[in-house]
């Protein structure tokens, strides 16, 4: 029944691809959606391939930073490079190169982030969506310059929308700066106005919705995170018999979201070590925090910090582990960022076939999920951790219920394949309404 999908427009940050958290997400949402009758709109490419596809646009001039400064900057800089492509060096104390010292002062000054939020649909992408004729958008939001391109696409076709939001990243992401203000009322302003012309409205989980149904007074349903339940074999909870008893975080490393946790899981895993009990943690993160994290636990014996693997062998690393864990920072700022969000690795997690241990405040979303679910251990205070992995160690029932229990939430809510066809039916269902299920919420 795929030939009756409609032409899908999916403008996000990230492309389709196998490499990120978005790409994945994406690429598992609408795998299997005929290319023909889908679009990508995208900011940054991950993937190289998709320079080269005709039903990718790349945007460029159509998002970064607003005039007149963008304008200045691009001015600026062909001064700064004109001496050097003469044969000169360009000094600091080069007027131009003071000169843009100066600008970047200013532009943190008067906005930082804020003024990085141009959204508008230039000559050649109009073009490229006239030639595709979209029928039905799909945007994330992710930011300012995305709210306004969604907003003006909207204007333009007169099609219907679907959002989905991974987190609260619009409380409070605009401030410090002199026009701060400005924009964060525009972001909000923005935001609500989509929202409003939504024909379905998506978050990541229970404490999500109530909170933006309340906040936004609209209903909103939330979206699982699709595995690929086909792409491994899950294994049996005892995988390292007579070997140390190992521990596996994959994941990033976020100053206000796991980061100071994940070394308190490390602190714990060393005294469990010193105490005699063979433990060891890997952590398995993207290049990118391996030196942060490295720096963070140089003095403890029982960790090895690692790249992570391709997406393509993340089972297999996850499947080495007897444990897999998932920390939560527990200070105010980590609530303000993280109080709405389900990590995407949970649903990775739990289709391992492993067993789960989330370490983290009972604030946090993810504890909600896992202990109403019974498929992860829990430990929702700043201590009991040591003996709490240490009683996990020596119970191999407990750890086989627990791999068991998970398996079974991830077939049940995150298979790519039900979720695929859920999407596709709620997307034929915005174009011709039979289903209210999602519009009320409750898809």
């Amino acid at each position: 029944m795929s030939s009756n999908l409609p032409r899908l427009l999916v403008l996000t940050s990230s492309d389709f691809n196998l490499h990120t958290s978005g790409g994945i997400a994406l690429t598992r949402f609408f795998g299997d959606w005929p290319k023909k009758r889908l679009a990508s709109v995208c900011r940054d490419a991950a993937n190289p391939d998709n320079y080269r596809q005709p039903n990718v646009y790349l945007l460029n001039r159509e998002v970064g930073l607003i005039e007149p400064f963008a304008s200045a900057r691009r001015i600026l800089s062909l001064l700064r490079a004109n001496p050097a492509a003469e044969g000169e060096a360009v000094a600091d104390s080069h007027p131009v190169a003071v000169a843009s010292s100066l600008a970047e002062r200013a532009l943190a000054y008067l906005g930082g982030e804020a003024l990085y939020s141009r959204g508008k649909l230039s000559p050649e992408l109009m073009a490229w969506l006239d030639r595709f004729g979209p029928e039905v958008l799909f945007t994330d939001a992710s930011d300012l310059s995305f709210i306004r391109l969604a907003n003006q696409i909207l204007d333009r076709y007169r099609i219907p929308l679907v959002v989905e939001t991974y987190d609260d990243w619009p409380s409070g992401r605009y401030s410090g700066g002199l026009l701060s203000g400005h924009f964060d009322r525009d972001l909000k302003r923005g935001y609500v106005r989509l929202f409003n012309r939504a024909s379905r409205r998506f978050v990541v989980g229970d404490a999500m919705k109530r909170a933006y149904e309340r906040r936004y007074g609209m209903p909103f349903g939330i979206l699982a995170t699709p595995v690929e339940m086909g792409d491994h074999k899950p294994e049996t909870a005892s995988q390292n018999q007579g070997a140390a008893f190992t521990i596996v975080y994959a994941g990033a490393v976020y100053d206000h979201s796991q980061r100071e946790s994940l070394v308190d899981v490390v602190r714990a895993v060393q005294d469990l070590a010193d105490g005699g009990l063979p433990t060891r943690f890997r952590i398995l993160t993207p290049e990118r925090f391996v030196g942060t994290i490295q720096g963070d636990v140089a003095s403890f014996g029982c960790v090895k910090v690692e790249v992570s693997p391709a997406s393509d062998a993340i089972y297999s690393a996850l499947s080495s582990a007897d444990l897999l864990v998932i920390p939560v920072n527990f200070d105010r700022e980590s609530y303000r960022t993280v109080r709405y969000s389900v990590p995407g690795k949970v649903a990775l997690y739990l289709s391992s076939g492993r067993p789960v241990l989330v370490y983290g405040p009972s604030w946090a979303p993810i504890v909600d999920y896992v202990r109403s679910r019974g498929c992860a251990a829990v430990v929702d205070r700043r201590d009991g951790l040591a003996e709490t992995i240490s009683d996990l160690a020596s119970d191999e029932s407990k750890r086989e219920h627990l791999a068991a229990r998970g398996l079974e939430v991830a077939r049940r809510e995150h298979d790519a394949d039900v979720v695929r066809r859920r999407l596709q039916r709620m997307f034929r269902d915005v174009l011709a309404p039979t289903d209210p299920s999602f519009a009320e919420g409750r898809g």
